[in-house]
Parts: structure tokens; sequence; C-alpha cells
């Protein structure tokens, strides 16, 4: 069996994972023929390895945060080669790692791969390409890509609210033209998330009801109503989605496709990263990819 072992060299505290690579590839060679091990050197660059790895590697492991783990989700796509994939996070949050209970704790992470306990999760498609866990459009979400390397280091996900704390009281709203099945509406809206996820920004119960690898996503709208003071959206982020309900402030539902036509290009905010498009048809591939997981 062969193994590739891919890592960002400047994702949270990996520095540690650094000095532990002799460990890594020593533990990987007690069960694969073939370990590889890879750094990434430039934005983009695990999409490539992981495009790659398909068909040529039974494993692919991988250490960064949530971008890292979005970048080999993009890579990958629909590729019916697709190796089997073992995150040990090492971001600034990880949300991935909370939604699969994975230890950061490195060894304890590398152990749970080679046991070899596999769950299948959930992608989510969006037009041409592909999203691991969290999609949003709106008020305060251009705050992670906007926050710095630096930032995140010295204040971890601290980071993201201080980014956030400078833009408290700039609420956006857009015209929305939002298709769910047969149902066809128009929504003024300060707010969308797209959440296949439990965990989101490290919070572990943000959206604990929802039942990864059931092949839909929660949806959450913020209506016009609460844009008139950040109170409405910064109830959503301190509560969570069980905080609020579907009523003359907020739209929940769940669904294994929606499409969202802003009118023009905007920017979405997908696992961390920047996204442009005025149109947008995002569908979950139920239990698209194996991962490795403790049980």
């Amino acid at each position: 069996m062969k193994c590739l072992f891919i890592y960002n060299p400047i994702s949270g505290k990996n520095k540690k994972l650094m000095k532990k690579l002799d460990y890594i590839k020593e533990k990987l060679e007690e069960k694969y023929e073939v370990v590889d091990i890879v750094p990434t050197e430039y934005a983009g660059h695990a999409i490539k390895l992981a495009s790659e790895a398909c068909g040529k590697y039974d494993s692919l492991l991988f250490s960064g945060g949530d971008g890292t783990f979005s970048e080999v989700i993009k890579g990958i796509g629909e590729n019916k080669m697709a190796p089997t994939l073992g995150f040990i996070p090492s971001g600034t949050v990880s949300d991935m790692a909370n939604n699969y209970k994975i230890p950061r704790n490195i060894k304890r992470a590398l152990d749970i791969c080679l046991k070899g306990n596999k769950t299948r999760i959930d992608v989510c498609k969006i037009n041409d390409s592909y999203f691991a866990y969290a999609g949003a459009f709106g008020t305060y979400t251009d705050s992670t890509f906007k926050t710095s390397v630096k930032m995140k280091k010295k204040f971890g996900r601290m980071a993201y609210f201080l980014q956030g704390a400078k833009e408290a009281f700039k609420v956006n709203v857009s015209d929305l033209k939002i298709s769910v099945g047969k149902k066809n509406f128009t929504q003024e809206s300060s707010l969308v998330l797209l959440l296949n996820t439990k965990s989101v920004g490290g919070f572990s119960r943000f959206n604990y009801k929802n039942k990864l690898g059931d092949g839909r996503f929660d949806v959450v709208i913020v209506k016009k109503p609460q844009i008139k003071t950040p109170i409405g959206i910064w109830k959503l982020f301190v509560g969570g989605v069980h905080k609020v309900s579907d009523n003359d402030n907020y739209m929940v539902f769940s669904t294994d496709n929606i499409v969202i036509d802003a009118g023009k290009e905007v920017s979405w905010n997908l696992d961390g990263d920047e996204y442009h498009a005025s149109k947008i048809d995002v569908k979950c591939l139920k239990r698209r990819l194996n991962l490795f997981v403790k049980d």
C-alpha cells in the first residue's frame, strides 16, 4: 500500500509537527510499503497534490488547518479513485477536527490514521468547486480571509473576533433569489450560512444538531428586520443555531440542494477562503469520501 503525507509548514502549530516528521515517517512505514512526505509550498498547492494522489495512493494524510482540509476536498472533488483521508489538525481553529473528534495531539491523531477505522463524509459542491463544511455570505463573513496569519498565530481563534469587531456596525443587505426544490422566493438578507458542520469558528456546539453524513446541509438566513442593529447576528454567533428559529427574523431549514442568485458578483466565504460568484448552485454529495476516525 502507498501513503502520501502532506503538511502546511505555516499552519498554526506545525513547527511542532515538523520536529516529528521522522517519527511520522517511521510509524507510517510500519503500515505502508511506500510513504511520501511533501510540504505545501503555496496557497492552493494541496489542491494539486490531492488531485494527483487520486489513483496513485491508498491513503492521503495531511496536517494543517481547515483551509488545508478544504484544499484537499477541492483537489479530490468527485474523483472515483480518491484515497482514504487522514487528518492531523494543526490550524488555528480546526472545525473539521471538532466535527469528527480528532485530537490535536500529533501522536494521537496519527494513531487514529494507523488503526484504520473509517467513516464516510459528505462533501458540498458549489458550481464547479467544492467545500468541506461551511459556506457564508454577508455581514462579517469576510473576517476569516481578512485576518492575518500573524494575528492568528498570536491570538488564536480570538483573532477572527478582533477582526470582526472592526466592522461591528457595518451591516450588508442583499436581495437574493433563492430556489429550494420546487420553492422559489426572494429574500432580503444580511447573512446566509450553509452548514455541513457542527462546529463553526472553534465552537463545537454552534450547530450541534447537524447530522453529519446524512446528505443534507443546514441553511440559516438572517432576514432584513435584523439589520437595523447587529444584535440578531451576534445572537446567532454567541448562542448557536439552536437558539434561533424559523420566524420573522430568521429562516432555518435543511436541504440537499439550494440555488442562490445575488444578481451581481459577490464574495462567499467557503471554509475560510474567498469565492466569487453571482449565482451559486450548492449540492450535498452524500458520504462522498472516506476519513480515518477514532471509532
